[in-house]
């Protein structure tokens, strides 16, 4: 025998149509038709393409590697800088909007009690009267253009009128405390007016000026001013009345020498009525005595 299975490779007779072993119909058999074939193995599907899970490069079931500690601390790092810089800039942003709120509070409240006051300094160290002309009501400065600008012709303004007067305090401030002096004060008291004194300002400047006005508050101030140059410093007590009268905060009963020292004439002394004695200049000051009060004192 030479023949064999081409299925299973068993020798079989030389006459044999089929392999006794597999089963398998031979090839050119007598009286048998084309040998069987087998269908085709199944073609398994194709891949399902990776699922994006938000790492790229990588499926659904595939991780990326653990990142680097020292990466991690740097991104800590990172983040944590980022963190405070937006506190800081949160904290720059709401104090300017608190910067804001407040300039515009100032601005719709009269600019605050001390307004006056600072103005008043200002007139002094400039000469210029029209910081002087912002410490007076409306009314006041009428009355004052009636007196010394209507029926005078030196003058076209009250600003102008002032001008000369500050102009002139601060040549004496100069020649007592030197060219660069300055004053500053320092509030020691501040005593909140009540309702019923307002009312009685509030009448007087209605009878004195015939406008009503509206005196919405009110200090009573005890300073200690302090004048300051290259030849001397000297320091004094001083009492001043502010009032806020239509919405602006003005002096009471105002005077251009309210925070003069009292060796240049100064009024509302803290220390009141009395003499000083003056060792540096050897002689005697009545302070601010006023004349006409002197005399209603000995009447």
């Amino acid at each position: 025998m030479s023949k064999f299975c081409t299925a299973c490779g068993s020798q079989m007779a030389d006459n044999a149509t089929f392999c006794t072993n597999c089963g398998t119909p031979l090839a050119n058999a007598p009286g048998q038709g084309p040998m069987f074939t087998p269908p085709p193995a199944p073609v398994p599907p194709p891949a399902q393409a990776p699922v994006n899970n938000g790492f790229p490069g990588y499926d659904q079931n595939t991780f990326p590697p653990e990142p680097n500690p020292a990466f991690l601390e740097d991104v800590g790092r990172a983040k944590a800088a980022t963190n405070k810089n937006t506190i800081i800039a949160a904290c720059i942003i709401g104090a300017a909007v608190i910067a804001i709120v407040v300039v515009l509070l100032l601005i719709f409240t009269g600019g605050g009690y001390k307004k006056p006051l600072d103005n008043l300094v200002k007139s002094y160290e400039t000469g210029k009267g029209s910081y002087y002309a912002e410490t007076l009501t409306p009314a006041q400065k009428s009355s004052l253009e009636e007196d010394y600008i209507n029926k005078s012709n030196k003058y076209d303004s009250i600003e102008e009128y002032y001008d000369d007067v500050f102009g002139s305090k601060q040549e004496s401030l100069k020649d007592r405390y030197g060219d660069n002096f300055s004053i500053s004060y320092n509030i020691t008291k501040k005593t909140e007016l009540k309702d019923s004194m307002l009312k009685s300002y509030a009448s007087g400047y209605k009878s004195t000026f015939g406008k009503k006005v509206d005196i919405s508050a009110g200090y009573d101030l005890d300073l200690e001013v302090t004048w300051k140059g290259a030849d001397k410093d000297e320091d004094g007590d001083k009492n001043i009345t502010v009032l806020k009268v239509d919405g602006d905060w003005v002096l009471y009963n105002g005077s251009a020498d309210m925070l003069m020292p009292k060796k240049l004439g100064g009024t509302n002394n803290g220390s009141g009525y009395s003499y000083d004695y003056d060792d540096d200049d050897d002689d005697y000051d009545l302070g601010d005595i006023d004349l006409g009060e002197l005399e209603d004192l000995f009447s």
